[in-house]
């Protein structure tokens, strides 16, 4: 599993803050005018953004000519930082043209001109549940060898490899479960395309995103082309970007793997979310006293694009849940409004965490409906426990009725963790209110139903809390609910004919 970064610089420092922003955050604590160069630097001196495609196909699978070519395309005619060539791995067995395999890697070698242009080669696993791209391990999966979602996630777990959920478009196949929980899976896979080709345009798929955060797996965000012609990066303008210390193929796969990394429409645009000295793909772990004390944490928010005519229209943080927690509507704002340093948009937003497991990612939205976003930082207790499709099964939530409550305990433990008491609250002005508790025990490395009785007593916004009791832990989890309206008790009935179409 990957480890936490430790909150308020304990261990670590994998991103230290540059003088220009604690310079940012004084001037805003202060409400003062900020200097143009007080900005410069978006990232510390030792990073930088390169850009590029993780998802693309040639002869060698059902693409057109060969990896040489990719290559030369994606870094001459697309000007991309990194290219890989992800062939589908059942066209590269002892049974198909294994050979193909071998001179992948070695026109890739080739091409491969460090601190200048990164080539990677991996692989397309397609099974009916969903397509995933492998990375970094010395050979190709097949759906003929590894037949099961779970045989795949062994052979990454067996190569150590990096894994990437592709093109989850819930209109095309069933996303694996819909991101059924895997802590095996999770272990090895870091990445999913939000945006994905094929070909000219691409597909958005923050829906499938959000869900897979939801349902407690660590993932970062990419946009690839899936590109089966020869337009290798210049089929469209989307990129995955990659903050990585140099580039180098190394420093690309150790930043795949800690998801530092945002999906963006623009083939440009340099992003930078960040709290204290955790970055976007990071875990930020917190005092669960700190959580029952409401304390908030600082987010900096950071984007900037060369190019004058990508002027910036909505700035939103999305946390748990789907739920926009923060935006700034900017519109054709000049470079010098409320935010925005000499074309640049920086500012720093207080945020409560409000569960004890949570997650926010950046989305921005450019004048011409160019998205990016960003790579979640998860806030934590550290726990490893998550909880999803927490709400009533009833569509309608009626006063004085009986519903039913569920919830998904996710436990992200490799171990299993047995008689941990859940406990239904009630909130509101006056306090909160036990509904109802239960003993539940709590498979490791996956998810747990559990169902609850609970009747609204007035009508209005309820809030429910669920409360879970760890085993040696001093301090509960604790989860939030979305609102939940309940309607009065006289709700009118409404029949629909549904044997007529009159029109």
């Amino acid at each position: 599993m990957r480890t936490p970064i430790p909150f308020r610089g304990e261990g670590k420092r994998l991103l230290p803050l540059a003088p220009s922003f604690l310079a940012l955050a004084l001037a805003i604590a202060l409400f003062l005018p900020i200097q143009q160069g007080a900005c410069a630097e978006a990232l510390p001196a030792s990073y930088d953004y390169y850009f590029g495609n993780l998802h693309s196909h040639t002869s060698y699978s059902d693409g057109v000519l060969t990896p040489s070519d990719a290559f030369k395309h994606a870094r001459d005619a697309a000007r991309m930082d990194f290219h890989a060539v992800t062939d589908h791995g059942y066209y590269m067995q002892e049974a198909t043209n294994l050979h193909h395999w071998f001179m992948a890697l070695e026109e890739a070698d080739r091409f491969y001109a460090p601190g200048r242009f990164v080539t990677l080669i991996g692989y397309e696993w397609t099974f009916t549940d969903g397509h995933i791209n492998g990375f970094d391990t010395s050979r190709a999966a097949s759906r003929d060898t590894q037949r099961s979602v779970p045989e795949f996630f062994e052979f990454l777990a067996e190569h150590s490899g990096i894994g990437m959920f592709n093109h989850p478009n819930y209109g095309i196949q069933p996303n694996w479960n819909d991101f059924e929980y895997s802590g095996l899976g999770d272990a090895h896979i870091s990445l999913l395309e939000v945006g994905s080709g094929p070909y000219r345009h691409n597909i958005r798929n923050e829906r499938a995103y959000r869900r897979a955060l939801d349902r407690g797996w660590h993932i970062g965000a990419t946009s690839d082309q899936d590109n089966h012609r020869a337009d290798w990066g210049t089929a469209a303008p989307t990129r995955t970007c990659i903050i990585a210390t140099e580039l180098t193929r190394e420093a690309v796969l150790a930043a795949m793997r800690g998801m530092h990394t945002y999906a963006t429409e623009d083939s440009n645009v340099r992003v930078f979310f960040s709290s204290g000295e955790s970055v976007m793909g990071d875990e930020i772990v917190i005092d669960p006293k700190a959580l029952m004390a409401g304390e908030p944490l600082e987010f900096r928010v950071y984007v900037s694009d060369p190019d004058a005519a990508d002027h910036l229209e909505l700035v939103q943080i999305v946390a748990s849940g789907g739920e926009v927690v923060w935006e700034s509507e900017l519109g054709q704002a000049p470079p010098h409004a409320t935010g925005a340093i000499g074309g640049a948009y920086e500012t720093v937003v207080t945020l409560a965490p409000r569960s004890s497991y949570n997650w926010y990612y950046l989305r921005a939205v450019q004048g011409d409906d160019d998205v990016i976003v960003t790579s979640p930082i998860w806030v934590t207790t550290g726990s490893g426990i998550a909880v999803c499709d927490f709400a009533p099964a009833d569509a309608v939530v009626r006063e004085g009725l009986s519903t039913r409550v569920k919830a998904e305990i996710v436990n992200r433990n490799k171990g299993a963790i047995d008689r941990v008491k859940a406990v239904l609250y009630e909130t509101g002005e006056s306090g909160r209110r036990a509904v109802s508790s239960q003993c539940v025990d709590l498979t490791g490395w996956a998810g747990t139903d559990i169902w609850f009785d609970w009747t609204p007593t007035a009508p209005g916004e309820a809030r429910l809390q669920l409360e879970l009791v760890l085993p040696g832990r001093e301090v509960p989890e604790l989860f939030q609910a979305a609102p939940i309206l309940a309607r009065g008790a006289g709700i009118t009935r409404v029949l629909i004919d549904e044997g007529h179409n009159n029109r």
